[in-house]
Parts: C-alpha cells; structure tokens; sequence
C-alpha cells in the first residue's frame, strides 16, 4: 500500500515467477483525500501498536 496525500494505491502484486505466469494479481488506484487518510491512520495505528513495521524506502 502506497498513500500520498490523497491518492493511495494497494495491490496484492508479488515479483515472482509464479506471481507472473500462474496467479492473477489486482490492484486499486483511487483519489479520495478521506480515505487515504483513513488508511494511513489505520496503518499508523498498527505501526504505533508494532503489529506493523515501516519498510525503509531507500
């Protein structure tokens, strides 16, 4: 999951091979400032309770 002010975009994607050839993958993109933020609140929240870790983005 992806949120950048309001737009977020979440995917099951993997880069695998079978993730390539086998599965089918699916995706949303959307614009909608509330719930963006309401997503980034919840993932905040489970980050704040270590239920979640931040991926560093480098």
């Amino acid at each position: 999951m992806i949120v950048v002010d309001d737009e977020a975009f979440i995917s099951s994607a993997n880069f695998t091979a079978s993730a390539q050839e086998r599965n089918i993958e699916a995706g949303v993109h959307f614009r909608q400032a509330s719930l963006a933020m309401a997503l980034r609140r919840q993932f905040d929240t489970l980050v704040a309770k270590k239920r979640l870790r931040r991926l560093p983005l480098s």
